[in-house]
């Protein structure tokens, strides 16, 4: 019994003597935060110009805001840890988390070499990395005394790099202590975290990119497959009898979009015959309206000019002209020629300076004018050196302004451009009849899909559909989509890769027959037969009735947004294409324009580049880019965002432009304006395979159902064998062969990706076949 109470007795006096050390330790952990609370703001405020141990001022006031004490205090531990004394707060709260949890005393061991290593080799490290700080205009020891002197043993016996990599370690090793984590376990933790991140954010891509093809997929075949004929029949009545009035077209708006998406399979001979639905009603328009271009009311007017700041660029000049001497090239800038983007410094520089010295300064020169690239070229005409600097301050050039400009409006040519502004700010246009083709490649970012738009409306706001016809390719399928409602266009905007070859198969034998065309009026150029054929009307010469297929000729441009796509899958025929029209096209009136991304020999091959003399460098990643694109470096130089290096037909001059901004809104507000004014005449020859031209009509050998056939895909909106042998009660066979005969005769596409087919023919279409 009394052994009984003499152990509750004890476990009485346990019971009390933990309460009692619980208590202590509680009061030692909120005393140690508030020790800790302290010293962070003594720290935080630590001034040297205090009075302390190491600055004797009695008089001057203390701004320390722990005050006299928390400035001895703060003094004492930046003289000695510098700014590793933050890591005495730290283990200042983790003493105070031990206390009032009673955490065992081995971790706190542990833990506590683990801080007093942190502090010792993060003092070492930033005495090493940047000994001297900045502290209220007084200059301390970054790593304190003690840092200072562990660094400077250090790297009296190892190398300064060693040095760093020790100190990193140390670092490392004290966390490791102070953490109790495993640096194999946080290095497996972020790579399965970095897997799981980015296989979500594919998956996520990928779902999107699905959602978008749908909804694209499902866009299409509403647009295209949505038949009425009865309706269409009484619109087109509607239609005929309004063909003076443009702004009564809004009744058949809805079939108009239908219609302008589809080509026609067959043609007469002669070109003004040929056409869509709306051919007649397009030629009653024009006559009746007698064309006018778009005002340039639609564009957006240009914002108003900053003002040069004359001193900064003076302080300038001065600092570059410092600059150059302390590298040794001695010379003056003699002037300064302030530009929408950059200022040109012309440096003189004194007898026996290289230009090449000068130009390997690029990089050191733009880290004085804190700009992202310098470039520096010679002044052709001038004893002097051109050195290219940003504007810290970026004009715009609206497209608007360009136009406005006297040499755009002074210009005849129905293929003039207007690519932007000069270095020194004047307007540049240019001629694509004199180019007579152009590349143009860039990187992403660099502005080329603007620049294709801006020469594209250029050209519009000059000619009318009667005088320029366009060709448009966009394996990209989205750049140039809002092009598709443009009287100018002789097809739907071609993104198939396989219609993209057959275009510019078309573009060959387009050229061919023109060049029999020119020879039969003894006429050299395309300007020159239309003004031969021209005078021959006018005269009512017998000799013109004695020629065939004779009328007015066009200008045809090609424009290509990403040729890379196209080599990538048809390279050999493609190349060859392109290649024949640059070597003859021009004297017949058929340009190229060809825009990549990829500037690659593989893409841009010999054989396509020694065909255009004209090309325009964009921003790219690198030196052997520039190199492919116009055979010098200097492209990798530019800013991006419409800043390029255009190399003009007949020279190897270089000149630097900064094109014109056209946003997506204004060149909508154009084509809008431009497809009330006419209908595209869709040319279904354009896109339709070669092979199919070689047989006369009279020689076709079609399936006794093809007609048939076509009506049921026609109407349906469906162009499969399975499908024709579902519908017909036919064998598969014979329906894979009606396919192919509807494909050769175009009335569906040649098979995409996914082995779909667009319908190319309306039943209208369909019956001028059967005529013929």
């Amino acid at each position: 019994m009394k052994t009984g109470k003499k152990q509750q007795r004890q476990q009485q006096a346990a019971a009390l003597r933990s309460n009692e050390l619980s208590l202590k330790n509680e009061i030692i952990g909120i005393a140690l935060m508030i020790i800790a609370v302290y010293l962070v703001f003594s720290l935080v405020s630590y001034t040297p110009s205090d009075p302390s141990f190491f600055n004797s001022t009695p008089d001057r006031h203390v701004e320390n805001y722990g005050g006299p004490v928390g400035a001895q205090l703060s003094a004492l531990l930046f003289n000695l840890f510098g700014y590793s004394s933050y890591a005495i707060v730290f283990y200042l709260l983790f003493l105070t988390v031990f206390f009032l949890f009673n955490k065992r005393i081995h971790s706190v061991i542990s833990k506590s070499f683990g801080y007093l290593l942190l502090l010792i080799a993060f003092s070492s490290f930033i005495s090493n990395v940047n000994p001297i700080a900045e502290i209220s205009g007084n200059e301390v020891k970054s790593g304190g005394i003690i840092g200072y002197f562990i660094n400077e043993f250090f790297q009296g016996q190892i190398t300064r790099f060693f040095t760093v990599l020790l100190f990193l370690a140390l670092i490392v090793i004290s966390l490791i202590l102070i953490a109790k984590l495993s640096l194999r376990k946080i290095l497996t933790f972020l790579l399965e975290t970095a897997v799981k991140f980015f296989g979500w954010a594919a998956r996520f891509i990928k779902s999107q990119y699905e959602k978008f093809k749908k909804y694209r997929s499902l866009k299409r075949i509403q647009e295209k497959y949505k038949n009425d004929y009865q309706a269409e029949t009484k619109v087109w009545d509607k239609a005929s009898d309004k063909t003076g009035d443009i702004e009564k077209e809004k009744p058949i708006k809805e079939k108009e979009k239908l219609q302008q998406k589809r080509q026609i399979a067959r043609q007469p001979s002669k070109i003004p015959e040929e056409g869509s639905l709306f051919a007649d009603f397009e030629d009653n328009i024009i006559k009746r309206t007698q064309y006018q271009p778009p005002p340039l009311s639609y564009l957006d007017a240009p914002t108003e000019k900053s003002k040069i700041d004359f001193k900064e660029l003076e302080e300038k000049k001065e600092e570059l002209t410092r600059r150059l001497s302390e590298f040794r090239i001695r010379g003056e800038i003699v002037e300064y020629t302030p530009g929408p983007v950059i200022t040109t410094y012309e440096f003189v520089p004194d007898t026996g300076i290289k230009v090449k010295d000068v130009t390997a300064l690029s990089e050191d020169l733009a880290l004085v004018a804190k700009a992202q690239y310098v470039r520096i070229d010679r002044i052709l005409g001038k004893k002097a050196i051109g050195i290219e600097i940003p504007n810290r301050k970026r004009e715009i050039i609206h497209l608007r302004e360009v136009m406005e400009s006297e040499d755009y409006q002074r210009s005849r040519s129905p293929l003039t451009i207007g690519l932007g502004k000069t270095k020194s700010g004047e307007i540049f246009v240019s001629d694509l009849r004199e180019m007579p083709h152009l590349i143009i490649a860039g990187a992403t970012g660099s502005g080329k899909s603007v620049a294709i738009h801006t020469i594209l409306l250029s050209i519009l706001f000059k000619s009318n559909p009667e005088q320029v016809k366009l060709v448009l390719i966009d394996p990209k399928r989205v750049e140039l989509a809002f092009y598709n409602t443009l009287p100018h266009l002789l097809t739907p905007v071609v993104v198939n890769t396989k219609l993209a070859k057959n275009a510019l198969d078309w573009a060959v034998f387009e050229m061919e027959n023109r060049y029999k065309k020119l020879a039969l009026l003894q006429a050299r150029s395309l300007d020159q037969y239309n003004k031969k054929l021209e005078f021959l009307k006018q005269t009512e010469d017998d000799a013109l009735d004695k020629l065939e297929d004779i009328e007015k000729l066009p200008y045809i441009v090609v424009a290509i947004d990403e040729f890379a796509d196209l080599m990538l899958e048809a390279c050999k025929d493609i190349e060859n294409n392109v290649a024949r029209l640059a070597q003859k096209a021009r004297a017949v009136g058929i340009h190229l324009i060809l825009a990549t991304q990829r500037p690659s020999t593989d893409v841009i091959t010999g054989t396509i580049k020694n065909n255009f003399p004209s090309r325009i460098a964009m921003a790219v990643p690198s030196k052997h880019d520039s190199r492919t694109i116009i055979d010098v470096m200097g492209a990798e130089k530019l800013l991006g965002n419409g800043d390029m290096l255009f190399l003009p037909p007949k020279t190897a001059t270089l000149v630097r432009l900064h094109g014109a901004y056209v946003s997506e809104e204004e060149t909508l507000r154009v084509v809008n304006y431009l497809s009330k004014i006419g209908r595209p005449r869709f040319n279904s020859q354009v896109v339709k395979p070669r092979a199919g031209e070689e047989t006369e009509a009279g020689e076709r050998d079609f399936d006794d159902l093809f007609f048939d056939a076509a009506e049921v895909v026609i109407n349906s909106g469906q162009a499969s064998a399975s499908f024709l042998q579902r519908k017909m009660s036919i064998g598969y066979a014979r329906a894979g062969r009606l396919i192919d005969q509807l494909q050769k005769n175009g009335v569906v596409s040649s098979p995409d990706s996914k082995n779909k087919r667009d319908i190319l023919m309306t039943l209208n279409n369909l019956k001028e076949l059967q005529k013929q």
